[in-house]
């Protein structure tokens, strides 16, 4: 007999959680990545995007510790902690912020003369170029889009600069400040400022979306660094550092004053990108930068008109394009954009859970009929993750456009953060 709705949430909640921890901080954890001859040690602290190694074979390897991930999987820690499901979560975020100040304090200078000669023929095309790694330092560091897990550089060709991963890491850490102890805050603090003046000195550079495809100015990437100025401002203002506070203050300003460009009138949505229009430009990018800016009302909140239009669009445009949704009945599995490619272009866990979140955070903000609405839009949602959901719960990247069945990432971690994001969201829901 098939459960509850309820009784799922509940259980998935756990398996989502347990999941997630595993790939907090687990050290030891080691991956041969043989052509590179590089054996991968999982430090104190690291943050693994997938647990299970890949060598696209056909699973992509994922064995890495990305910026965005990990700030993404540390807010959900946060949660976990504030619900009071896990105990530890201080000395985890403690872990992570010490592996943090490491990675930035990394240099290319060395690792540009690593021996080349180790890396097996097939594969000497994904080295980046010694000139590169050699020009590693200050800001070049926190731009990487992804390190080793063993707090080494990444050698390989990849999508870079990508300037979300210090911004989504301040407002991580900022959320995570109420959290610990005083005394244990001074490499938190450090931290802080680090990522802070990073995105202070970048947020109108152009660098890589989250989908590590397009160079350019992006709505997501430029939402979260708005938002951590904003907040980072707050924070430096608590501290009596009223100086930089006016200063933050003013760019997160600006960065907001430029997200008004992003608002296409004709087409009724916010615009994942700038620029000539594109397949892309209905991204749900844009979802999922809302959410993780977290603002509590205006523009470029969840109760912002705009995000509900976008929201609308997308479900409308995902429940014709992909073949799983037309035979299934209630809200569609929504993708990433239009033309994607990457593994066939499938529904994505985390964009679909993106769309519940929002649901739920537009029924805590509204009331009557209008909050069960969206409440029931959120589970309709949650109830097309359950369907694609096998029984043991695990949560991969995708689930193939035609067939249903899970492929990409197995054991995304981002996945797993966005069911307990949700979750939350869902219960404040319930609770208003």
């Amino acid at each position: 007999m098939k459960t509850t709705l309820e009784a799922w949430i509940a259980q998935q909640y756990k398996i989502a959680a347990h999941r997630l921890l595993a790939a907090v901080s687990p050290i030891g954890l080691t991956y041969r990545r043989a052509p590179f001859d590089q054996t991968m040690t999982v430090r104190e602290g690291a943050v693994l995007a997938s647990t299970v190694p890949g060598a696209y074979n056909p699973d992509p390897d994922y064995f890495f510790h990305w910026l965005r991930d990990s700030a993404i999987v540390m807010d959900a820690v946060c949660v976990l902690a504030e619900d009071g499901a896990i105990a530890n979560g201080p000395g985890l975020i403690d872990q992570f912020v010490r592996f943090s100040l490491g990675l930035n304090a990394l240099d290319g200078a060395g690792i540009a003369q690593w021996d080349r000669s180790r890396v097996a023929s097939t594969h000497v095309q994904f080295l980046r170029p010694p000139a590169e790694l050699a020009a590693l330092r200050g800001d070049a560091v926190p731009a990487e889009a992804r390190f080793n897990p063993d707090g080494t550089l990444d050698i390989l060709l990849w999508a870079r600069p990508q300037h979300d991963g210090p911004a989504l890491r301040a407002l991580t850490l900022l959320r995570a400040w109420p959290l610990m102890p005083e005394g244990r805050r001074a490499d938190m603090t450090a931290l802080l400022l680090q990522d802070l003046a990073f995105v202070e000195r970048q947020w109108d550079r152009p660098s890589f979306d989250i989908w590590e495809e397009d160079l350019g100015t992006h709505y997501y990437t430029q939402l979260v660094q708005a938002a951590a100025l904003k907040d980072g401002s707050l924070w430096l203002a608590l501290l009596e550092d009223d100086d930089s506070a006016q200063r933050l203050s003013a760019a997160a300003e600006k960065a907001f004053d430029g997200l008004e460009a992003f608002w296409d009138p004709v087409r009724k949505s916010l615009r994942a990108h700038l620029g000539p229009e594109t397949d892309k430009d209905l991204d749900s990018a844009v979802l999922l930068g809302v959410l993780h800016a977290a603002r509590a009302a205006g523009p470029h909140s969840a109760a912002d008109s705009r995000v509900e239009a976008t929201l609308d669009r997308l479900a409308e445009m995902f429940a014709a394009e992909l073949p799983i949704n037309h035979a299934h009945q209630g809200a569609p599995a929504l993708g990433r954009y239009r033309t994607d490619a990457y593994y066939g272009g499938g529904a994505w866990y985390i964009a679909t859970l993106a769309a519940a979140e929002l649901h739920f955070e537009l029924a805590a903000a509204r009331s009557g009929n209008e909050a069960k609405r969206h409440l029931e839009r959120g589970d309709a949602f949650l109830e097309t993750v359950r369907a694609f959901t096998p029984e043991d719960g695990a949560l991969s990247e995708q689930i193939d456009r035609v067939s249903g069945a899970q492929l990409s990432a197995k054991h995304l971690t981002w996945s797993y953060a966005g069911f307990i994001t949700a979750h939350t969201a869902r219960k404040k829901a319930l609770s208003s």
